[in-house]
């Protein structure tokens, strides 16, 4: 029998072929690490304006998508960086508190394989030591020194060997 070349065979049923949604799975990434990638070339090249409004655009596709939280968070930081560059230390601020708190939730998921929970602790340590330096530049030293400490707490637990993340899961 002949394949048909609509998805759609009918009204009543659907053609859902598994390597399309795996192609558009690895595709949604190439396109959220690749918006990354521009963003920081922008901020490397002094156009944080350009860097920001990419980064709000891989920010809704993350949410859209529902990406990974370390993924998630690694646009956010870019965002952040972006919104310091334009002078915006609350949107920065914002967009790191808003990340820490999606990587934390993820890795104290009871069930969360091992690896993607240290994957959600490095990135939450990232967010909270970029968090730290933004209040650090805003002259906030009682808030810097604690999301310096938060930051060493969560790269701390990464280096736990597997074992012991196995068993606290």
């Amino acid at each position: 029998m002949k394949r048909p070349t609509s998805r759609h065979t009918n009204s009543f049923s659907t053609l859902i072929d598994m390597n399309d949604c795996r192609n558009s799975a690895n595709n949604t990434a190439d396109v959220i690490m690749r918006a990354v990638h521009n963003a920081q070339k922008r901020l490397v090249e002094g156009d944080a304006a350009s860097a920001r409004k990419m980064a709000i655009n891989a920010d809704a596709l993350c949410s859209k998508c529902v990406a990974p939280p370390p993924v998630h968070g690694l646009v956010l930081r870019v965002l952040a960086d972006a919104c310091m560059g334009c002078n915006e230390p609350q949107g920065a601020r914002e967009a790191l508190q808003r990340g820490a708190k999606m990587n934390a939730t993820a890795a104290d998921r009871g069930g969360l394989h091992p690896t993607l929970k240290i994957d959600c602790l490095a990135r939450l340590g990232d967010l909270r030591g970029a968090l730290a330096e933004v209040e650090r530049s805003c002259n906030n030293d009682s808030a810097s020194v604690r999301a310096s400490r938060q930051s060493a707490e969560a790269f701390e637990v990464t280096s736990r060997p597997l074992s012991v993340l196995r068993v606290a899961s």
